[in-house]
C-alpha cells in the first residue's frame, strides 16, 4: 500500500474510533503537498462533507501566528523580545510589582509569567478591545513568581497581540493578515468563526454516549476579545501554505531568525502529554510546544474550541508539516493522528497511538465524570440563611466585571458577561453555591459573604482554581445628588474635626484620625471604605434631609459645625 493510501487508511480508522463527525488534514513533505482532504462530515445534520476548504478553527494554534508576528516585528527593530513590556506600553501593570518591572514579550509568549489562566475573565464575556483587556491584568492574581513555573495563558496573548498593535498602529488582524496570511496566500483564512458564512464552516460537535450532538458557538465578543489567542479560522489548505512557511521554505515571509526564534525552547514544562516513554517534553517555544518524540525533535500545539480541537506540527529535520482540523469538542484524536502519521513518513514502525490516547481520553472522561458527582454529593442542603431576595443585585470585579444575581421563585438565577447556553446556580447549603456552566460540565463554587453589618457585601467564587476565589463586591446605586449636598460640611467631635467634600458620585471623609477615606453608597444613608472595610460612615438625617449627625464606625459621633 502506497504510504499515503496508508495514511488514509489510518485516518479513517482513527475517526471511527474517536468518533468524530469530520476532520481536515494537511500534510506537508519533502517540499511537497502530499495530503490535502476532508473525512467524515462537515455537516452531519444536512449530509455535508468536509473537505481540504472546510473552514474549522483554529482555537489556540492561533498563538504560533501572534508569536510570528511579534518576532517578525522584532527583526524589523521595532521591538526587543527581552526588554520589558513596559518599554512599550508604559501603563501595563500585572498584579504582582516584580512582575509588572520586568516582563517581556517573550514571556507573554512561552507562558512565563506566573499568571494562570483566568480564562472565565474572557470566555463568554462582553466585546472588550485588547487594550481593554490588557489593561485588566493588573487586577488578577497571579500564580506562581515570574519565570518560575509554566502556566498556560491565553490572557498574554491577547495582550502580545495589542503589543503589535502599539508597535504598528495597525490592528492585530491587519498585522498578521498583511504580514503573514496575504503573503502566504492563504485567502480563506479569518479572524473569527463569526466572519464565515454557515455553509463554509464545519458545525461544531460535543461528544456524548449517545454519540456527537451539535453545540451553539459563543457569542461574537468571545472571538473579538480572545483573536490573538484563539481567533483564527482556516481550511486544510490554507494550513499546507503555513506548514511549507514553518518548514524554512519561505523565508520571504517567515525568516530563519523567526522560525529559531518560534521553535527554540524558552522555558521548561509545556502541555506535552508525557506518560509515554516515546514523548518527552523538550520545554515550550512561542506559541509552539517542543519534543522529542521516538528520539526526533517535533514542535506543535494543540487547540480547543467550542465544538473543535486541532493541532499544527512541523518535524523540520524530516521536512515534514501536519495539519489536522476536527469538528469535536476537546477531542484527543488530533494525537494519534499527527503521531501516527510521522511514523508513517519517517519509516518508523506503529505505535498504537489510537488505542492508547483514545484510553487516556477515556480514563479522563470518566475521572472528571466522577469528580462531579463526589461534589455533588458533598452539599449539606441547608437552607440559606435569608431570604433569597436579599442575596440579589449586581457584583461586580475589576478584571472580570459584572455578575448580576436575579431570584425568580426559589431560585437564584445568573448572568455573567453574555454567555451562552444555561448558566446556573445550584444551591449546595447555608449561603454557598455552584456557578455551574452546564455546556462546559464547569462548576465554580460561590460563597456570598456579608459585612460588618451582616448584610450580603459581596461574593466569592472560584472562577480560577490555582488562585483564591475571586471577590466581587456587591454594587449599589449611587447616592442623590441632595444627600451628598446635605453631608458636604465640616463635623466635629470636641476637638477632633471632620470634613466631608464631594467628588462626582462619591465622597471624600478627611480626618487627623482616619485621614483622607474615599467613600461609596452602600444604601440608605450609609458609605464603606474599599481601602479600610472596617469604617463606614452613615449619616442621620431631620425629616427635611439636613444632618444631624455624623456616625463613624469605630471612631465616634460628629456634629455639624454651625454654618
Amino acid at each position: 500500500m502506497a504510504p499515503v493510501d496508508a495514511i488514509r487508511e489510518f485516518i479513517a480508522t482513527e475517526r471511527a474510533r474517536f468518533t468524530v463527525p469530520g476532520l481536515s488534514v494537511a500534510v506537508v513533505h519533502d517540499g511537497e503537498v502530499v495530503l490535502c482532504e476532508g473525512f467524515g462530515h462537515a455537516d452531519l445534520e444536512n449530509g455535508v462533507p468536509a473537505d481540504a476548504n472546510t473552514r474549522f478553527p483554529l482555537a489556540s494554534d492561533t498563538k504560533a501566528f501572534t508569536a510570528a508576528a511579534l518576532c517578525l516585528l522584532a527583526d524589523a527593530g521595532l521591538v526587543d523580545l527581552d526588554a520589558p513590556v513596559r518599554e512599550v506600553l508604559p501603563w501595563f501593570a500585572m498584579h504582582d510589582r516584580n512582575a509588572t518591572e520586568m516582563v517581556t514579550p517573550r514571556d507573554l509568549l512561552s507562558h512565563r509569567t506566573g499568571l494562570p489562566r483566568h480564562d472565565l475573565m474572557w470566555f463568554g464575556g462582553v466585546e472588550r478591545s485588547l487594550e481593554e483587556t490588557t489593561r485588566r491584568l493588573r487586577h488578577l492574581a497571579a500564580a506562581n513568581p515570574l519565570r518560575t513555573v509554566w502556566d498556560y495563558n491565553n490572557l498574554c496573548y491577547i495582550a502580545a497581540g495589542h503589543l503589535t498593535e502599539a508597535l504598528t498602529g495597525t490592528s492585530w488582524p491587519d498585522t498578521v493578515r498583511g504580514r503573514l496570511l496575504e503573503p502566504l496566500r492563504m485567502s480563506n483564512t479569518v479572524f473569527s468563526v463569526h466572519d464565515v458564512a454557515n455553509i463554509d464552516l464545519a458545525q461544531p460537535y460535543k461528544a456524548t454516549p449517545d454519540g456527537p450532538v451539535p453545540q451553539t458557538l459563543p457569542p461574537p465578543a468571545t472571538a473579538v476579545t480572545a483573536g490573538p489567542a484563539g481567533g483564527l479560522v482556516s481550511t486544510a489548505a490554507d494550513l499546507a501554505r503555513w506548514l511549507s512557511a514553518r518548514l524554512g521554505r519561505r523565508t520571504d515571509v517567515l525568516s530563519d531568525a523567526t522560525l529559531a526564534q518560534l521553535h527554540r525552547p524558552a522555558m521548561l514544562g509545556g502541555i506535552t502529554v508525557e506518560r509515554f516513554p516515546e514523548i518527552v517534553s523538550l520545554g515550550y517555544g512561542l506559541g509552539c510546544q517542543v519534543e522529542s518524540y521516538r528520539g526526533r525533535r517535533i514542535v506543535h500545539h494543540g487547540g480547543n474550541y467550542v465544538g473543535f480541537s486541532s493541532d499544527i506540527c512541523v518535524v523540520p529535520d524530516a521536512a515534514l508539516g501536519i495539519a489536522v482540523l476536527t469538528n469535536l469538542d476537546s477531542s484527543y484524536l488530533r494525537l494519534p493522528l499527527i503521531y501516527g502519521i510521522i511514523d508513517r513518513l519517517v519509516g518508523d514502525t506503529d505505535a498504537g497511538w489510537g488505542a492508547r490516547f483514545h484510553d487516556l481520553q477515556t480514563t479522563l472522561s470518566a475521572g472528571h465524570t466522577e469528580a462531579r458527582e463526589q461534589h455533588h454529593a458533598r452539599a449539606s442542603g441547608a437552607p440559606p440563611s435569608r431570604a433569597l431576595d436579599d442575596f440579589t443585585g449586581t457584583y461586580r470585579h475589576p478584571a472580570y466585571g459584572d455578575l448580576t444575581i436575579q431570584a425568580v421563585g426559589d431560585e437564584l438565577l445568573p448572568r455573567f458577561g453574555d454567555v451562552e447556553g444555561p448558566l446556573l446556580l445550584t444551591h449546595k447549603g447555608y449561603d454557598s453555591w455552584d456557578l455551574v456552566y452546564v455546556e462546559d460540565e464547569i462548576d465554580c463554587p460561590l460563597v456570598f459573604t456579608q459585612g460588618m453589618d451582616g448584610s450580603v457585601c459581596g461574593l466569592s467564587v472560584s472562577l480560577e482554581p490555582a488562585v483564591a476565589p475571586i471577590a466581587f463586591a456587591r454594587c449599589h446605586e449611587p447616592a442623590p445628588d441632595t444627600l451628598l449636598a446635605a453631608m458636604a460640611g465640616s463635623y466635629r467631635m470636641g476637638p477632633v474635626p471632620l470634613t466631608v467634600r464631594r467628588r462626582g458620585t462619591e465622597l471624600v471623609a478627611s480626618s487627623d484620625l482616619l485621614g483622607d477615606l474615599v467613600l461609596t453608597s452602600t444604601g440608605g444613608s450609609s458609605f464603606h471604605c474599599l481601602a479600610k472595610p472596617g469604617i463606614g460612615i452613615t449619616a442621620e438625617l431631620d425629616p427635611d434631609g439636613a444632618v444631624l449627625r455624623i456616625v463613624v464606625d469605630q471612631v465616634g459621633i460628629f456634629l455639624p459645625e454651625a454654618r
